[in-house]
């Protein structure tokens, strides 16, 4: 799509009215080209998976140079007390607006009200609510790219941990 509207000047004009973090991110988004190569690409190492096969790699490429990486090696130095001091929430080492104890077993909602008096109820068996490590720094480094206008992409094992970070993300920008 970016291709098109990019060879279309009735476009460009529309373009040119986006704020200017859109304008690089849509100039950051693949080819209709490009695309097209990574699907042959998967096509490909998909037509070659064997019904116990766990996992496969896709076949080598000449033409597609993909530079993965993990994006936060700068991050990576810092400990825990350290990424809280950078989020400026060092004393409280409390995401903003999140809930301070979860429940471990799962068996209360914390959003009723039967909710909020367990989890308020200092005999009650809540857990301290923890951010972890790689949560911090995927949180830090969405906010650095955000003001930077740049864009992330964020990803790793399915879990719901990028949900949490995407939450605590926004919640840090709604708290600054």
């Amino acid at each position: 799509m970016l291709a098109v509207v990019q060879n279309n000047d009735s476009k460009s004009d529309e373009i040119a009215k986006l704020p200017k973090a859109l304008q690089e991110a849509l100039k950051k988004l693949a080819t209709e080209h490009k695309i097209h190569e990574i699907k042959q690409l998967v096509w490909a190492a998909l037509e070659n998976i064997q019904p116990n096969d766990m996992a496969f790699d896709l076949p080598e490429s000449n033409h597609i140079n993909f530079p993965w990486k993990e994006g936060v090696e700068d991050l990576g130095k810092f400990i825990e007390g350290e990424l809280w001091a950078h989020l400026g929430l060092k004393e409280k080492k409390v995401i903003p607006m999140f809930q301070k104890y979860t429940n471990p077993d799962t068996m209360i909602k914390p959003w009723t009200d039967e909710g909020e008096r367990w989890l308020n109820n200092p005999d009650s068996s809540h857990e301290p609510l923890h951010a972890q490590w790689h949560q911090l720094v995927s949180i830090l480094h969405m906010l650095q790219r955000a003001f930077q206008g740049n864009v992330v992409l964020l990803m790793d094992s399915v879990s719901i941990g990028k949900t949490f970070q995407v939450i605590g993300f926004i919640t840090c920008l709604v708290w600054f």
